[in-house]
């Protein structure tokens, strides 16, 4: 996925849309980047650009939930989302609560690892 993101970065776009949906595994099992719809040519030229994200809120970018502007690096923050749900299983921001309290979740990176939720829950039930 990496080197995905690389080459479409080196071709001047920005895919802006990086989530499970939009990885396809083939016969031999090589993950490729898909769904360009909301990919952004010559951000480069432009450095930024402040306009929303797909992804819903669950792969959201904190810049776009304060209304800043945000370059290419948009996408290695995304495969960063996609790595965490990869290895753990579900997304670091899982939409679970208020639109509000799951942004404010995003703007600073409050997240929590499966295990530690699973023994917060447990050590709840005992209480």
């Amino acid at each position: 996925m990496i080197l995905a993101i690389e080459e479409v970065h080196r071709n001047g776009i920005v895919h802006r849309d990086i989530k499970p949906e939009n990885v396809l595994i083939d016969k031999d099992g090589h993950a490729c980047l898909a769904d360009f719809g909301l990919a952004k040519e010559g951000l480069f030229e432009q450095k930024q650009t402040d306009t929303m994200l797909g992804g819903g809120q669950t792969y959201q970018i904190p810049e776009v939930i304060i209304g800043k502007k945000y370059d290419k690096s948009v996408d290695l923050y995304l495969y960063g989302l996609l790595a965490f749900e990869m290895l753990t299983g579900q997304p670091a921001f899982p939409m679970r609560t208020s639109e509000e309290e799951q942004n404010q979740r995003i703007k600073t990176c409050t997240f929590t690892f499966p295990d530690e939720e699973a023994t917060a829950a447990t050590a709840g039930a005992r209480s």
